[in-house]
């Protein structure tokens, strides 16, 4: 029994979770927003986004902090790609603000579809890219003083998509 709990202990909490960054889904002819969910097992004190979908398909307008809170948002959109860099807390008196634990949208991404013609039907991949701006910018969550988790660290990235329909 001890040598079981060992492995339990040293290998991880019974309950850790992974952390992930989930861009949502639409469908539809016509501008959405569309939103990034974090979920995390513990308070995230900032976090970087890349987005890149096929400009082709879809003409990616905005990506935005959906957080009231945050002090510190870098937005940066280009053709095909945009990335946002968000920091919770960096202005003097250092409240301590945090994204809590559980599933928090994040983040909106504004895009419009091209237009098709009635009945027909494409579908664009909408991806959580790393290396996307200049400097290259990596999808990456900071938890507990400033630790940075990106896929290498175990951050999960789920991608979504747009089904676009002909008017």
């Amino acid at each position: 029994l001890f040598t079981c709990l060992a492995a339990v202990f040293l290998s991880g909490s019974l309950f850790a979770q992974a952390k992930s960054l989930t861009i949502g889904s639409a469908a539809g002819n016509t501008p959405q927003a569309i939103p990034i969910t974090l979920s995390t097992d513990e308070p995230v004190e900032g976090f970087t986004v890349g987005v890149q979908t096929d400009p082709a398909l879809l003409t990616i307008t905005d990506l935005s902090c959906t957080l009231n809170d945050a002090e510190y948002v870098m937005p940066e959109v280009n053709n095909g790609w945009a990335t946002l860099g968000v920091v919770l807390d960096v202005e003097a008196d250092f409240d301590g603000q945090t994204v809590p634990a559980g599933d928090t949208v994040v983040a909106s991404l504004q895009v419009t579809p091209v237009a098709l013609a009635c009945g027909e039907q494409e579908t664009a991949a909408i991806e959580l890219v790393d290396g996307l701006n200049a400097p290259p910018l990596n999808n990456t969550v900071v938890v507990n003083g400033g630790e940075s988790i990106t896929q290498a660290e175990g951050l999960v990235l789920n991608n979504g998509q747009f089904e676009i329909e002909g008017a």
